[in-house]
């Protein structure tokens, strides 16, 4: 079996985690994030990260949140889609459509192993928080 192919399929968010070169680590979406990344076998992919601790808006209709409420909604999300592939040892994600407009049309790449039923991504290191951090996310097939 490929590796392209050992990635198809359903995957759950166990960890996501930012660390520098000087050991700091820090948690973006909190210690327990929410998600999952969908690849599948015509290489499409999309993921959907969130902050495990999201509180509701206090209107049941998404637009009508407060400017307070739609701000933390935003700051604690992350998600894209569009096509991929699996080549060097990596998974490169070309970004389609995202949350965030400014990564439409780039390339995410993640050095990937497979551990079982979990797959690990590693980024290159990256501006984050003030510097350069390498993220690390785990993911636990679905199902």
């Amino acid at each position: 079996m490929s590796d392209q192919a050992k990635f198809i399929g359903a995957w759950r968010l166990v960890s996501i985690e930012r660390r520098a070169a000087d050991g700091e680590v820090d948690y973006p979406y909190g210690p327990a994030p929410k998600g999952y990344i969908i690849w599948t076998a015509d290489s499409h992919m999309a993921v959907v990260l969130t902050h495990g601790e999201r509180p509701p808006f206090k209107s049941s209709e998404a637009r009508a949140g407060t400017d307070r409420e739609k701000a933390m909604a935003f700051d604690g999300l992350f998600t894209y889609a569009g096509p991929y592939h699996v080549a060097d040892g990596a998974v490169h994600h070309r970004i389609e459509h995202c949350h965030f407009p400014n990564l439409q049309s780039q390339t995410q790449t993640r050095f990937y192993t497979f551990e079982g039923k979990r797959v690990i991504l590693k980024s290159a290191p990256t501006p984050a928080a003030g510097k350069d951090r390498v993220t690390t996310i785990t993911w636990e097939r679905s199902g």
